[in-house]
């Protein structure tokens, strides 16, 4: 009896959380309707800080030979950048470790982020076109090859959502927000120490110099992938 209570009182506030998180999108998407304002996660903003763990990290790039950190080069131009990941030749391009001389292809140092970007002014990067197809939560039914890694070693990641992917009916369970919202803010559902919360985030996302998605991308247009 105590643990059918102790559900009962559990599923009680997370209720009482969800509405609470729907007035608070509902206030976004009235001050977007009245200002145009779009919603900005506070607690991940679009800065070096959400995806470095130092400024050091955000400034410098690591050897894998040595370890060490040599200063990053000016961020190249789109035209450049558009030649290094198109032509053969200059993907073989290289830079050299400042301490121990290692090489290590160019193309992996210019497709770093050098901004964020809401969906709408996100490049494809397989037609490097905008996209002409609405942006949407999902896009069908959600499949595990909608997931694509990025710029990030993070299998671990694409693996799960994959997974999870797998049984689509859970995975609508974790999203609120399934409709692509123009204010910018999604409600997403998740268990952090046993416990559901209920997250507020954006759709600001790190793109790189040509405004391709840097890291986790979805196959078809759609939010999926970059959660």
């Amino acid at each position: 009896a105590s643990t059918s209570s102790g559900a009962a009182v559990t599923f009680e506030r997370l209720e009482d959380v969800e509405r609470v998180a729907q007035e608070q999108v509902e206030a976004i998407n009235a001050l977007y309707r009245s200002d145009g304002i779009t919603f900005v996660d506070p607690s991940f903003p679009p800065t070096d800080r959400s995806l470095y763990m130092s400024t050091e990290s955000a400034t410098t790039w690591k050897c894998r030979a040595c370890g060490h950190r040599s200063p990053l080069p000016p961020p190249p131009s789109e035209q450049e950048l558009f030649r290094l990941m198109t032509d053969r030749s200059a993907r073989e391009e290289t830079l050299a470790c400042a301490s121990c001389g290692s090489l290590h292809a160019a193309i992996e140092v210019a497709s770093r982020p050098t901004g964020w970007k809401r969906p709408r002014e996100i490049r494809d990067d397989v037609s490097f076109q905008y996209s002409s197809v609405p942006w949407v939560v999902f896009r069908g039914e959600p499949r595990a090859d909608d997931i694509r890694q990025g710029g990030v070693g993070n299998c671990w990641l694409v693996c799960a959502l994959s997974c999870l992917a797998e049984t689509p009916d859970n995975l609508l369970r974790i999203m609120l927000t399934r409709e692509y919202n123009h204010a910018g803010a999604y409600q997403v559902r998740l268990c952090l120490a046993g416990e559901w919360h209920t997250v507020l985030i954006d759709d600001v996302l790190p793109t790189n110099q040509l405004s391709f998605l840097a890291y986790l991308k979805a196959a078809r247009p759609s939010l999926l992938g970059p959660p």
